[in-house]
């Protein structure tokens, strides 16, 4: 009788993947024990790793280099980790009538064992691992110097999935604190052809060398009705779009609201968020603390939206409080959208519509960005924006996380 581990940290949902770096979105899990490998334990864990259990039957690696084995974190009550390990060593050598698999199922809280610890955020993390690591390091590897540079744009590398525009801090050096950002060139694929070179109003440059707004580098900060005129980028299917922006708007300052950040010269694009009118091109648009909003070109029926159970950002008495967000948003080719935080973590999902109220089809046309159209956001200035950019594909889940994480990590001065 062949034996199995089952391994759940959450239900199956739409946002679920096959295999991840991290354990991110991989929600459901099952091995034949003959395949574990070993165990290890460090205070209130387990892990389990197992041969064989890798996604790819071969691939080519740079020298160095190498694809770690798929592994599984259980958390444990401290000091317990060894009778964990007893109660799966005596599930494997038991013979005779007994249960067929082992569950670990975070979801329900359904665990063969009695020693897990349920109280942990995350009680099951199993990993299966896509992407090689450095065996010098152990960090994620992206190949030889030349291909880590030739993928590598303002300090975030985008293995082989280049944006196509693409606006950083690097096209912001030579404009000073509170000097007039005329022009933004743009770092992504598409070249000059979607450098920005005029603006409405008076978007400035925030410096973090002179005024503090929680970023490691230079943003634009925009007063109301401010925003880039940006040459007509077009994306048909599926994207994924990235951006960076700070919540803190002076010293000691900062703002709750989510708002519009990108759009189109008609108002039919926008997104990120914000209140937009039910029909028609956007002529004004209210800010919110808890909506995701995108509609896209060619629709001009009521939004896409999803309202969350509570702010989107995070409140600045919280304790372990970054006016630094990061989000990544994924269109995928079915038309589901999915919005990850600067954890990676998918935060909302707005199912496939593909005609009228709540359409998420359309073409993703980029021409204003700090707004939509012309329209005049009277909350706009409290934010900065560090970096904007799109990517002509949905990178999926992993990569996903991997360019959040990456971005958070870079931009924050904390």
């Amino acid at each position: 009788m062949k034996k199995f581990f089952l391994f759940r940290q959450e239900a199956v949902n739409a946002a679920s993947t096959k295999i991840s770096d991290t354990g991110l979105g991989l929600s459901l899990f099952a091995v034949p024990v003959e395949k574990l490998s070993f165990m290890t334990a460090t205070l209130g864990e387990i892990q389990m790793v197992f041969d064989d259990t890798t996604f790819y039957q071969q691939s080519g690696l740079f020298t160095g280099e190498a694809i770690e084995k798929a592994a599984v974190s259980i958390s444990c009550f401290e000091g317990d980790e060894i009778k964990a390990m007893d109660d799966i060593i005596k599930f494997m050598s038991s013979e005779g009538k007994t249960n067929r698999f082992m569950r670990f199922d975070a979801s329900t809280g359904g665990f063969t064992s009695k020693f897990v610890d349920t109280s942990k955020g995350q009680t099951v993390v199993p990993r299966i691992k896509a992407n090689p690591i450095n065996m010098q390091t152990g960090e994620r590897s992206f190949g030889d110097a030349t291909t880590i540079a030739a993928n590598t744009i303002a300090g975030i590398n985008f293995n082989y999935t280049q944006p196509l525009i693409d606006y950083n801090h690097e096209g912001l050096a030579s404009f000073s604190n509170a000097a007039e950002i005329t022009s933004w060139a743009n770092a992504g694929s598409g070249g000059s052809t979607y450098n920005i070179s005029s603006n409405v109003g008076d978007p400035h440059c925030s410096d973090p060398a002179t005024e503090d707004r929680g970023l490691a580098f230079k943003s634009a900060q925009f007063a109301a009705g401010d925003h880039f005129i940006v040459p007509t980028a077009k994306f048909n299917a599926d994207y994924t779009l990235y951006f960076v922006i700070t919540t803190q708007y002076t010293a000691t300052n900062y703002s709750d609201f989510f708002h519009l950040l990108y759009g189109d010269s008609d108002g039919q694009t926008l997104g990120p968020g914000g209140s937009v009118p039910e029909s028609g091109n956007a002529g004004k648009i209210d800010v919110s603390t808890s909506k995701f909003t995108f509609r896209h070109h060619g629709q001009t029926g009521a939004p896409a939206q999803v309202t969350m159970g509570g702010p989107i950002l995070q409140n600045s008495s919280d304790e372990d409080f970054d006016p630094c967000h990061v989000f990544v948003i994924r269109r995928t080719a079915d038309l589901d959208i999915f919005v990850h935080d600067r954890n990676g973590t998918v935060i909302a999902e707005i199912p496939r519509g593909t005609r009228g109220d709540g359409s998420t089809s359309g073409q993703l046309r980029i021409e204003r960005l700090g707004t939509t159209a012309d329209v005049v956001l009277n909350h706009f200035a409290k934010s900065s924006l560090a970096r904007f950019g799109v990517i002509n594909q949905d990178i999926g889940y992993n990569e996903s996380v991997r360019v959040a994480e990456s971005l958070y990590k870079l931009y924050s001065n904390q």
